[in-house]
């Protein structure tokens, strides 16, 4: 499955082809009417894979790296359009970037690939149905377990109908965005361990967070590479995963308290 790079290409390119007025041709490409708060939302992500992309420029050595950022505005020019008034008649999309800039995002695409195998920023795509059911159970969840400031309850649900937005829609914004907010939702779900003090349902909440790091770990190859440079395969990934999880909830604050003596 493409990075953000790739996708941004391939986005473009069929932007490109069309050759028709702009606004036309990306409310074709996104699936929305212009001017309206659905095509707005799918156009901002459209600028997420192009923030993505820019992200990854340190992945390269420092030479590409200089030569490519002197693409950057070209490739934001495609995506904004700002040389172009898009519901001018003689505004034509594939006068939003020219060939030969086309040509180095994807590129770039295909230079970085290797460089991200196995991290969210290349995932596998694989999964998707169980991340989506893992969405599905924290907003059970989210409605029952006491303890959560109202902040954090409305910024997980919040995050998670992000999420499953982005899973509904991977054939257009590709799966290394369903991968970057995965990865949020898992961060704040672990963050707000500490607010969960009713036992059986931390052990639940625990459980469901190892469970959705599992998940990432099937989508992207790792969790988080840096904090977790190997999953090995089969069965232990769980029980490594609890691991970790358990360890970023006693740093967070503090172990368990034991069961009492008999």
């Amino acid at each position: 499955m493409p990075n953000s790079a790739s996708r941004l290409h391939d986005l473009l390119a069929e932007v490109v082809e069309q050759k028709a007025q702009v606004a036309q041709v990306w409310a074709a490409v996104l699936g929305a009417d212009v001017n309206t708060p659905d095509f707005a939302r799918r156009h901002v992500e459209v600028l997420a894979l192009l923030a993505d992309t820019v992200a990854m420029l340190p992945l390269v050595p420092e030479a590409s790296r200089r030569r490519y950022e002197r693409y950057v505005p070209h490739w934001w020019t495609g995506v904004c359009g700002t040389t172009l008034h898009w519901g001018a008649g003689n505004a034509y999309s594939n006068e939003l970037i020219s060939a030969e800039h086309l040509d180095q995002l994807g590129a770039f695409g295909d230079l970085i690939e290797a460089r991200t195998e196995g991290t969210s920023a290349a995932p596998t795509g694989e999964g998707l149905a169980d991340l989506r059911a893992r969405c599905e159970e924290w907003k059970t969840l989210l409605g029952e377990v006491i303890g959560l400031t109202a902040q954090t309850r409305a910024v997980l649900n919040a995050q998670i109908e992000h999420l499953l937005w982005l899973i509904d829609n991977v054939e257009t914004f590709g799966p290394a965005r369903v991968a970057s907010e995965a990865q949020v939702v898992l961060s704040e779900a672990a963050m707000a361990t500490k607010d969960v003090r009713d036992p059986e349902q931390r052990k639940t909440w625990r459980q469901m967070v190892s469970a959705t790091a599992a998940a990432v770990a099937l989508l992207t190859g790792a969790v988080n590479t840096y904090a977790v440079p190997t999953l090995e395969a089969g069965n232990s990934v769980i029980a490594q995963i609890d691991q970790i999880v358990d360890g970023t909830a006693d740093i967070l604050d503090g172990p368990d308290d034991p069961a009492p003596s008999k």
